[in-house]
């Protein structure tokens, strides 16, 4: 939207920053050119060392192209989704409850193994 406004008086940035932005749309289209982002995952090595994340990379991209999804790669938030998704099934596991407040300690003093990495929950900045 914003750089939709920025065509309409004419000025295109040297440059544009995007938190998360979904990279395949921004790298198929016009207005992606001098932009800038970061990200957490994408599907290539060195993200894809971990055999987790290479089949998941592996599976989304044969389901989104059966499901004729315009972009079939892997983004931040399929990443982080899925991630997310490890994190629960983990504490679950873990706490062998579905309780909330279980799931949370057995979090607090475990590590996880994720596509993103091993996380840990038991630091000051923490939520759970």
């Amino acid at each position: 939207m914003l750089l939709d406004a920025m065509k309409k008086i004419d000025y295109v940035p040297p440059l544009h920053f995007h938190t998360y932005p979904a990279p395949g749309p921004m790298t198929k289209s016009p207005d992606g050119k001098n932009a800038l982002s970061l990200t957490i995952f994408e599907e290539h090595a060195p993200f894809t060392a971990n055999p987790v994340a290479a089949e998941f990379v592996k599976v989304f991209n044969e389901r989104a192209t059966k499901a004729s999804l315009p972009d079939t790669s892997v983004e931040v938030q399929a990443a982080a989704s899925y991630s997310a998704w490890q994190i629960l099934e983990a504490g679950v596991r873990g706490a062998n409850s579905f309780d909330d407040k279980a799931i949370a300690a057995w979090l607090r003093k475990n590590r996880v193994d994720t596509i993103h990495g091993r996380l840990r929950f038991d630091g000051p900045h923490v939520l759970c």
